[in-house]
């Protein structure tokens, strides 16, 4: 296990303190739990925004001017 030393605002070492108190661990615990929750997997290679606009369509290329004038149409 690796040791980490880290600076943090006073407001965050507080709430860090009152989560480790509340769930009876240790600061140091819940810290890394946290970095834990918020990291990605070694393993893990994909970009979060792939795909994030994929329409489902795979004809976007070939119609475009016929989608688009479809968009406009009242």
């Amino acid at each position: 296990m690796m040791k980490l030393q880290i600076t943090v605002p006073d407001d965050i070492a507080e709430r860090i303190a009152i989560e480790a108190e509340r769930r009876e661990m240790s600061s140091e615990d819940v810290v890394a739990e946290l970095l834990r929750s918020h990291l990605p997997d070694n393993e893990t290679t994909e970009l979060g925004f792939i795909e994030i606009g994929h329409s489902g369509r795979n004809d976007l290329s070939e119609k475009v001017k016929e989608i688009r004038r479809a968009d406009f149409t009242l």
